[in-house]
């Protein structure tokens, strides 16, 4: 009787498991890994952090790709916003830049990273490809804070410090964490997270039925940072983190000034670098969502955090008018694409929560933005100005 039950018992286990095993197999033929599995990241001197090479789908050097080309006709760099977090890699900015202009377009950016580490990756792996363009994505809502940050914790860009700033030892860095809260079988969910599309695919399908239920009846309870907007009338429903964003834009924090000054200042080195190998350099300036949705936000009393979501706006405006000024005295070539985007609010470029990342109609917009742009860089023009 034993035996029959151990028997029944083993194959009913090789059964869910085989099952398991095709059934993984025919989703990843519907869905591309790119998109679900999380990549493992590795610790480097320099960039802090990069994904490990082909981990979960990405490419040989850990970026959001298939693979490395030999040569490419743009590049771009940045951080989360441009990687493309919140859509799949086929509807990242970078990616709908590719099919409207019908060029080549290979994606080296990574959340976390900022305007050091794209000087770095221009340098490092960017001219290698030999780039026609060389597309900068710069996000206000953390780039100035992550200068910052990179320059006085990483000692590879201590020659950028000055003496009489905050040094490593004083300075708390944003980016430091108090470690996370151990979850229910987190070293299996873990593994399954890096290594099955079914899994993940499961979890955010579920996690999707309560992303706005969560942020407007337990995160807004919780915490007193998350600011809910849902206006039938207009069509307006999501969530924002003001604080949290004004802290990587107030210009009272010298660490912010700071984080300005070097921004700036590395801009124009990878301005200077792409002129002297004779590419062309775009810089597209990406705003917060706060300010996107300023026209529905600002001023209003009745919503909580008010006075922070005023103070971060007007922040975040002063610093795009010193920037543009910057640009203009240098010749940098920019794109804003704030006023598209405000435009593109009750065609809903977000989601309804208090994700900061634009939704793929999102990105849509920012890559017609600077398809806009660029509707005379045709691939005669790009290959001209190549090597």
């Amino acid at each position: 009787m034993a035996k029959k039950i151990f028997e029944g018992s083993l194959l009913f286990t090789l059964s869910i498991a085989i099952s398991l095993i095709v059934a993984e197999a025919v989703i990843r033929t519907v869905f591309d890994p790119i998109d679900f599995l999380e990549p493992y990241l590795v610790n480097d001197d320099i960039l802090g952090h990069k994904i490990a090479a082909g981990s979960a789908a990405h490419d040989s050097w850990g970026f959001r790709n298939k693979s490395v080309p030999t040569s490419a006709t743009i590049v771009t760099i940045g951080d989360s916003q441009t990687y493309g977090v919140s859509a799949a890699a086929k509807n990242s900015w970078p990616a709908q830049l590719q099919r409207l202009l019908g060029l080549d377009v290979y994606n080296l950016s990574l959340g976390g990273y900022g305007p050091v580490e794209y000087l770095y990756l221009l340098q490092d792996k960017a001219l290698e490809l030999r780039p026609a363009l060389v597309i900068v994505g710069l996000y206000f809502g953390n780039d100035f804070f992550d200068a910052y940050s990179s320059v006085y914790s990483k000692e590879y860009w201590k020659s950028l410090r000055r003496a009489d700033l905050l040094t490593k030892q004083q300075e708390v860095s944003e980016k430091e964490s108090d470690g996370e809260t151990p979850k229910f079988m987190g070293s299996l969910r873990d593994w399954l997270a890096h290594h099955s599309v079914l899994y993940r695919v499961f979890t955010f399908s579920f996690g999707n039925w309560f992303r706005f239920f969560e942020m407007k009846y337990a995160s807004s309870r919780v915490n007193s940072d998350v600011t809910t907007v849902e206006n039938n009338q207009r069509g307006i429903r999501t969530g924002f983190t003001p604080s949290k964003r004004l802290s990587g834009l107030n210009l009272q924090d010298p660490r912010v000034k700071e984080g300005l000054r070097l921004t700036l200042e590395l801009i124009g080195r990878m301005n200077d670098i792409c002129s002297e190998k004779r590419v062309q350099f775009l810089v597209v300036l990406i705003p917060t969502k706060e300010s996107v949705f300023a026209d529905y936000i600002a001023g209003e009393r009745n919503l909580k955090n008010s006075s922070v979501i005023d103070e971060l706006i007007a922040n975040e405006r002063e610093i795009n008018q010193r920037m543009r000024k910057y640009f203009a005295e240098r010749n940098i070539s920019y794109v804003d694409v704030l006023p598209d985007l405000r435009r593109a609010v009750p065609k809903h470029p977000y989601f309804a929560n208090t994700d900061g990342h634009p939704n793929a109609d999102g990105y849509e917009v920012i890559a017609n933005s600077v398809n806009r742009f660029l509707s005379g860089f045709s691939r005669r023009e790009a290959h001209a100005v190549a090597y």
